[in-house]
């Protein structure tokens, strides 16, 4: 511990952090304090300085709150301007995030919003300003499912408060946003256009824009597949070893400097080079953090100090956390960290050869830095996407092989291209040694179990660290406890995860959400049937949807695929004729037409499901079906949804929105016995 001294501090400031992320109020924060002038007047120095470090960490999340979004901008169409900060592109349009700072041409206070332009025009990129006029709506998680994945999680971690649809008509100016920090940010559309402009092959222009500038806009579904069945999906997103390339790279173009000398000179400019890098990319945690570690190890050979690559890890992380608390909860902070940590750590020991071997000790390195780096994020990862590579040794080990000369040689070929020379056996070398990893990572994807889907819960992603860290302590302390902790937190973590996704028993029925379409999805068991009102051409993409959405759920309840459930069918639990579905002692019918469907009509039912595409009376259905309740389903439009609503209030017939409430939990139809 001597030598990590920032790390006990870094700790307690993350748990200050935490603690005011759970909603733990302000007035928490004077126990901090008094324990710390206790401490002070009690000379306990190191104590004082560790409460000050949690109340520090509150304080600075406290302070980074993102602002609520103000309710006179609650669903109602009005004027706004703000800057883009990020973009995705999709075949139906772009996404955006837009930090906005004015509402009807008067200043506001910046937030956060996540914006869908369901078109490719007006073009509009990065740190451009846009005005705009759209209706922002709060965004909140109303999960369709039980242990439903929470696609907007993520950001409103990083502060993202609202979601809107922004019609390319409202757009009423596009501008390029001043300043210096966004001129830097604007190289990167440029290196991407040189980048696509080249006389490269498809696979080496995608690739190489990832690794170069972190935008993985020009990937392929099947590129991204196959490096995530590979485990070289970190590859793609720019880290410690693209940073460590640049340094290396921009290092060995000054090295005249160090010839001549001016060993400090060349120092300061490689330093003010790769944070120019960081504010290209976009200041990504792992970028980050990658170059926050550069900069200390750069500066202590300049100050001939004592390096110590945990500190500055720890230095890095708190840097991180001060300008940007809630980096705390993002997946990319927390993969970032936690492998090189687990590099640190462990890799060194996980080498079977001394460093007196220096060629046999720098081959094996690279497998003992893969299982280290595994080991440290293999859990967390599984975690929040559910998968697991098997072959990740092998496929990382030819990835680190050719990842440098894939990089080194890219940018040696770019700045060759501005500068108008053309190096044509450059790039037939650089296709080459791409086709070669991705080929490899094709070919290890399909072998037997590359990939395996599983259900990781919380308390088995805990037990997994808690195994870590007593392995830690065994491999450095030779502790027989710390081996028997070890293998019986490690057999928990994974026991705990197979016992929780092994096959549910018990009936679920549940009217899902959907803008163009109403689907109802029944768990039998391990079975999972799907009934749609959508077009029979439409079924197999919805299903593949479906899939997608809800796979958590599905791999917690050990069910592999979900099937489409036949017009006529007959269970021990379900049953189906046409438009009234039988779940257990429960009814539905679903009203998709423009009136009841004559099978229906003198049915009672308890649910009639009145879907997009019906155009008659909404008390004529309550009287035909018997229904005991109405439920308007989210694809029906606004203004009619609106009008069966308030004839039904009026009426006092029992009615259920799926527009305004989300899907119908288990307390309403739920989980049937």
């Amino acid at each position: 511990m001597s030598l990590i001294p920032l790390l006990p501090f870094t700790v307690v400031f993350i748990l200050g952090i935490l603690t005011q992320g759970i909603g733990v109020g302000v007035f928490f924060m004077f126990v901090p304090l008094a324990v710390a002038l206790c401490a002070l007047l009690l000379r306990r120095g190191y104590v004082a300085i560790m409460a000050l470090s949690f109340t520090v960490g509150y304080a600075v999340a406290y302070i980074n709150q993102p602002p609520p979004l103000q309710s006179r901008m609650m669903d109602r169409e009005l004027d706004y301007s703000g800057v883009v900060s990020a973009l995705t592109d999709y075949d139906s349009g772009r996404g955006l995030i837009v930090e906005i700072d004015s509402c009807e041409g008067m200043p506001c206070g910046k937030i956060l919003v996540k914006a869908f332009i369901p078109s490719s025009l007006p073009v509009v990129d990065e740190t451009d300003r846009i005005d705009f006029s759209a209706s922002l709506t709060p965004l909140v998680h109303k999960p369709d499912l039980p242990d439903g994945i929470d696609f907007g999680a993520h950001l409103r971690r990083e502060g993202v408060v609202a979601e809107c649809l922004i019609r390319p008509g409202s757009i009423e100016a596009v501008r390029a946003e001043p300043g210096f920090i966004n001129s830097i940010r604007r190289l990167r559309g440029k290196i991407t256009g040189l980048i696509a402009s080249s006389s490269l092959g498809s696979s080496s222009k995608e690739f190489l824009n990832a690794i170069m500038t972190g935008d993985r806009s020009m990937l392929s579904s099947d590129t991204r597949e196959i490096f995530s069945s590979t485990g070289l999906s970190h590859m793609l997103a720019l880290s410690g070893l693209h940073v460590g390339l640049l340094t290396w790279l921009i290092s060995m173009l000054l090295f005249p400097l160090w010839i001549c000398g001016m060993k400090r000179t060349r120092v300061v400019l490689i330093i003010i080079l790769i944070w120019l890098f960081a504010v290209m990319t976009g200041l990504s945690p792992s970028v980050v953090r990658a170059t926050v570690m550069a900069t200390v190890f750069l500066i202590s050979i300049m100050m001939e100090r004592v390096r110590s690559p945990f500190n500055s890890l720890c230095f890095a992380a708190v840097v991180i956390l001060v300008f940007s608390p809630s980096s705390i909860y993002t997946v990319g902070f927390q993969l970032s960290f936690l492998a090189v940590a687990a590099i640190l750590i462990f890799a060194e020991r996980f080498n079977p050869v001394g460093r007196r071997h220096v060629v046999w000790h720098g081959v094996l390195s690279y497998p003992s830095v893969t299982l280290a780096a595994m080991l440290g994020t293999g859990f967390v990862s599984a975690y929040y996407f559910n998968i697991f590579p098997l072959y990740f040794i092998p496929a990382n080990f030819i990835g680190a092989l050719l990842l440098p000369p894939i990089l080194v040689c890219g940018v040696v070929f770019i700045v060759a291209d501005v500068c108008g020379l053309e190096y044509e056996w450059l790039g037939r070398v650089i296709d080459s040694l791409v086709d070669i990893l991705v080929g490899s990572a094709d070919w290890l994807s399909r072998l037997p179990g590359a990939v395996s889907e599983i259900y990781v819960p919380p308390l088995s992603v805990v037990a997994w660290l808690l195994a870590l860290g007593a392995l830690a302590f065994f491999l450095y302390r030779r502790g027989a406890a710390y081996g028997i902790a070890v293998v019986l937190l490690a057999v928990f973590a994974v026991s705990y995860a197979m016992l929780l996704s092994s096959p549910a028993c018990g009936i679920e029925s549940y009217i899902v959400k959907g803008g163009r379409h109403t689907s109802i999805l029944i768990r039998e068991n391990a079975g999972f049937q799907m009934v749609s009102t959508a077009p029979s051409h439409e079924l197999m993409a919805i299903r593949e949807e479906h899939e997608e959405r809800y796979r958590k759920y599905m791999l917690k309840r050990g069910i592999d695929s979900i099937s489409i459930l036949p017009l006529r069918y007959v269970s021990a639990n379900v049953r189906r004729d046409s438009d009234i579905i039988t779940v257990g002692s429960r009814k539905f019918a679903l009203v998709a037409g423009k009136e009841a469907p004559i099978d229906t009509i003198g049915q009672h039912v308890d649910y009639a499901v009145v879907c997009s595409g019906f155009r008659g009376e909404i008390l004529d259905i309550v009287r035909q079906l018997r229904a005991d309740t109405i439920v308007l389903s989210s694809d029906l439009n606004k203004r009619r949804h609106d009008r069966y609503y308030r004839e039904l209030l009026d009426a006092s017939v029992p009615v259920f929105s799926l527009r305004d409430r989300g899907v119908i939990s288990h307390d309403f139809i739920g989980t049937l016995r």
